[in-house]
C-alpha cells in the first residue's frame, strides 16, 4: 500500500507524500475490533469517573479486557517494545520493596493498585498498533475528561467569579480534578494533528472549558504543568524557524504573556488566582512550606534506605500526616529506592528518544511533525506534573504514556523497514 493510501485509511490528508511511509493497519480487524472498542470505552469511563467513589474498583475491569486479549492472541510484536518490559520491571520491583518494608500489608495494597494500572498500560501498548487506534483512544480521553471539565465549570462558576472553596468537579479531591484536566489537555495536543475540523473544534472547546475549570480547581501544579507543555509544544514546533513562523509566534507570545494577567485581573477571586498569589507573598504560603519540609523528609528517607526505599506507598507512616510526598521524584526515591526511580524515568526517556528519532524521519511532513511534537510536549507535561504530584500513580497519565509507546514503536519499525528496503535498492 502506498504512503498516501495508508494515510487516507486513517482520514489523513497529507500536504506532502510521506517519506518514509506509515506502517499502519486498519483501526479494527475482525474480532480484535471488539477488544479495541472495550479499551476505548474503558478510557472514556476512566476519564469521567477515575477519582470518584463510583470508580474505586474500576481497574478490575482492565483484567476482563486483558482476558479478551489473551483469548485473541494478538501480540502484534508488542513484547518487543521496551516500555512494555519497563512497566513489567516496575511492577516486580515495587513488590520487592514490599518485602523489605516495615509496613508490608499497606505497601502490598499500594503495589497491588498500581500493578492493575500498569497491567492495563502494558495491554494498551500491545493493542495500540496504529494511528487509527491512537486517534480513537484519545477521542475517548477527551470526551471523558470533557465531561469532568463541563461539570467543574457548571458547579464551580460562582467560585471562579466570586471566590470560595476549591472546586472538586466529579472527583473527590481538588488536585485530582486538576490532574484530570491536565491529562485531557495533553491528550488534546496529540489528537489535534490526527483529526478533521469537527474534532478540532471539540478539542479547542475542551481547552477553553478546562481553563475555566482549572481556575476553580486551584491546582497550581496542574496549571504550571499545562503551561509547560503548551510552551514546549510551540517552542519545538515553531521556534526552529522563527522567520517563517512569525505569524504564529507573535500572537502566541502575546497570549502567553497575557494569560497570567487575564487570570488574575478577570478572575482575581478564583481559587487558582488566590493560591498563585499566596505562593508569592512574603514568607510564602503554608502549603508550599509544608511541601518543602516533606521533600526534605523524603530525601532523608532515601538516604537511609537507598536500595529498597521504605516500601511502596508507605510514606504516611513516616510523615504521620500526609499519604504522599506530593512529588513523583521524591516518592519514588523514598519509597522504592534508586532502582524504582531509574526504572520509571527510563520509561519516559525511552519513549522520548524514540519520538525524537521519528522526528528526523518525518521532519518534512507537517502533520506528523505536529503529532510527534505534541507527544513530546505531553511527556514534558507529565514530568512537570511529577514535580507536584505522584504522577506514577495516575491512571490517565499512564494510559497516555502507553498509547504513545504502542503507536510510536510501530511507526519506528515502519521507518526501519523503509530504510532497510531503500538501502537494498541503492545497493542494487
Amino acid at each position: 500500500m502506498s504512503s498516501i493510501a495508508q494515510t487516507e485509511a486513517i482520514g489523513y490528508e497529507p500536504e506532502v507524500e510521506l517519506e518514509p511511509p506509515l506502517a499502519l493497519e486498519s483501526a479494527f480487524t475482525g474480532r480484535a475490533g471488539l477488544v479495541d472498542w472495550l479499551i476505548a470505552l474503558y478510557i472514556l469511563a476512566v476519564g469521567m469517573l477515575q477519582a470518584t467513589t463510583y470508580w474505586y474498583y474500576s481497574t478490575y475491569l482492565a483484567y476482563a479486557i486483558a482476558v479478551g486479549f489473551v483469548l485473541l492472541m494478538r501480540l502484534d510484536r508488542g513484547l518487543r517494545i521496551p516500555e512494555f518490559w519497563l512497566y513489567f520491571s516496575l511492577i516486580a520491583w515495587f513488590f520487592v520493596t514490599v518485602l523489605f518494608s516495615d509496613y508490608r500489608t499497606v505497601s502490598a495494597f499500594g503495589a497491588r493498585y498500581v500493578t492493575k494500572v500498569y497491567i492495563f498500560a502494558m495491554f494498551v501498548i500491545v493493542r495500540c498498533t496504529s494511528l487509527a487506534k491512537t486517534r480513537l483512544f484519545l477521542k475517548m480521553l477527551i470526551l471523558g475528561t470533557g465531561v469532568v471539565a463541563v461539570v467543574g465549570v457548571v458547579t464551580g462558576y460562582s467560585a471562579v467569579t466570586g471566590g470560595g472553596e476549591r472546586v472538586l468537579g466529579m472527583t473527590r479531591e481538588a488536585n485530582a480534578f486538576g490532574y484530570m484536566l491536565l491529562n485531557g489537555l495533553l491528550g488534546g495536543l496529540r489528537l489535534l494533528p490526527l483529526v478533521g475540523k469537527f474534532w478540532r473544534i471539540v478539542v479547542f472547546g475542551y481547552f477553553a472549558m478546562a481553563f475555566l475549570a482549572m481556575l476553580g480547581s486551584g491546582s497550581r501544579g496542574s496549571a504550571l504543568a499545562a503551561f509547560a507543555a503548551v510552551m514546549a509544544y510551540f517552542t519545538m514546533e515553531y521556534a526552529r524557524n522563527i522567520r517563517a513562523n512569525l505569524k504564529v509566534i507573535l500572537p502566541v507570545a502575546v497570549l502567553i504573556i497575557a494569560l497570567p494577567i487575564i487570570t488574575i485581573k478577570l478572575f482575581p477571586n478564583s481559587p487558582l488566582s488566590e493560591r498563585l498569589l499566596a505562593a508569592f507573598q512574603h514568607g510564602g504560603e503554608s502549603s508550599a512550606q509544608t511541601r518543602i519540609s516533606m521533600y526534605k523528609q523524603a530525601w532523608g528517607l532515601f538516604l537511609s534506605h537507598p536500595v529498597f526505599g521504605v516500601g511502596f506507598g508507605t510514606y504516611y507512616f513516616y510523615s504521620g500526616r500526609y499519604a504522599y510526598t506530593h512529588t513523583a521524584f521524591m516518592e519514588l526515591l523514598a519509597c522504592t529506592g534508586l532502582l524504582g526511580f531509574i526504572l520509571y524515568y527510563a520509561l519516559l526517556l525511552s519513549l522520548w528518544r524514540r519520538l525524537t528519532r521519528l522526528m528526523r524521519a518525518y521532519r518534512g511532513h507537517p502533520q506528523m511533525r505536529k503529532w510527534l511534537n505534541g507527544s513530546r510536549a505531553a511527556i514534558i507535561g507529565i514530568l512537570a506534573n511529577g514535580a507536584f504530584a505522584v504522577s506514577h500513580y495516575d491512571k490517565m497519565a499512564t494510559i497516555l504514556i502507553a498509547v504513545m509507546a504502542g503507536a510510536s514503536a510501530r511507526l519506528f519499525w515502519g521507518v526501519q523497514e523503509y530504510e532497510r528496503a531503500r538501502s537494498l535498492e541503492l545497493m542494487e
